[in-house]
């Protein structure tokens, strides 16, 4: 389970003070991790991967520029990268927080039509679907979220996004440059060494059968 919330320090440490925590009847031990940082404008944790996520607004830009721009970005010391959205928990976590329509994502087959890698980040190379629309995802991720009848190279289409059309969570297929492109997303995953100005303590705790 995951919960995500944003305050000023004393509002939040008050919150954390009055949490309870129940497993039902289930026994044995559990974890909780609390990870703090400073917030920045449309920019989201993802706790299970350790992973922050920001959207930026840029109208029409294209896929190139937008990979640039990603990894031009830093936070709280770790470098951008245009976003690899690798299984559906991510994918799920980016519809929650990212309503903007037809965002650049970091996957391309602009090296070989019809494989589809991710380009940038931990991933970069790692190709997850081949073929077209009827095509299939390929390990070790064996993830994709097309739209329905999508990818399909309709004159020449080498790049993704996803909220297709403002369909959420809806990948699509589109050629370099596109003009109703709201912008992209930048995923930062943790440095060598972890993150700076992010505090985070995991604690034990063992429930036990009366």
């Amino acid at each position: 389970t995951d919960i995500s919330f944003t305050g000023t320090q004393d509002a939040l440490n008050a919150a954390l003070a009055t949490m309870l925590i129940s497993t039902g009847a289930a026994t044995g031990q559990f974890d909780v991790n609390v990870t703090a940082s400073v917030y920045v404008d449309n920019t989201y944790y993802l706790a299970p991967n350790n992973s922050y996520y920001k959207y930026v607004s840029s109208p029409g830009i294209s896929w190139t520029n937008a990979l640039a721009g990603a990894a031009g970005q830093t936070l709280n010391g770790a470098q951008g990268y245009l976003v690899a959205i690798t299984d559906a928990a991510e994918n799920d976590f980016v519809k929650s927080y990212v309503n903007a329509a037809n965002i650049w994502i970091g996957a391309s087959d602009s090296e070989v039509e019809g494989t589809w890698k991710w380009m940038a980040g931990p991933e970069a190379g790692t190709t997850f679907w081949v073929g077209a629309s009827g095509g299939a995802t390929v390990p070790p991720l064996n993830y994709a979220a097309w739209a329905a009848g999508e990818p399909n190279n309709a004159g020449g289409e080498d790049y993704a996004v996803t909220n297709w059309a403002g369909t959420i969570g809806e990948w699509n297929d589109l050629p370099g440059s596109f003009g109703s492109v709201g912008g992209y997303l930048v995923e930062f995953s943790p440095p060598a060494g972890g993150y700076t100005g992010v505090s985070s303590q995991l604690v034990s705790a063992v429930v036990y059968a009366d």
